[in-house]
């Protein structure tokens, strides 16, 4: 297992390298998030204070991407809410009925990891 602390020393070098090869006009990038991903290896651990630090910074980066009007929104589907986040959001959990498309690759890659528990034998029935 790696040590928490060479793990965060990784993590904050790679965002460095990131950082100095960001351009410019490079939008957002939402989904896996280096900033985010740090923020989460920070609360895992224990270090709260440097999580939410961290968090603040990637919503201020997401507040200034919205002020710039990118289109960051990975639905296709023709929708009147598309990037507004707050709203598809409230409507998919409204209805009830499935997920933002935004959702579903990291959906899917979590039942992926789940179904390669059982050597990916699920067998889907009607009951």
């Amino acid at each position: 297992m790696i040590n928490p602390i060479i793990f965060l020393v990784l993590i904050k070098t790679l965002f460095e390298i990131r950082k100095i090869m960001k351009g410019a006009g490079d939008k957002m990038k939402i989904d896996n998030n280096p900033i985010e991903i740090e923020a989460m290896a920070a609360f895992r651990c224990g270090d709260g204070d440097e999580g939410n630090r961290l968090q603040d910074k990637f919503l201020s980066e997401f507040h200034d991407s919205l002020k710039r009007k990118e289109d960051f929104c990975p639905c296709t589907a023709d929708c009147k809410h598309h990037g507004r986040c707050m709203d598809c959001v409230t409507i998919h959990r409204g209805h009830d009925d499935h997920l933002p498309n935004c959702l579903h690759a990291m959906l899917n890659r979590r039942i992926k990891k789940l179904s390669e528990l059982s050597e990916h034998t699920l067998k889907v029935t009607e009951d």
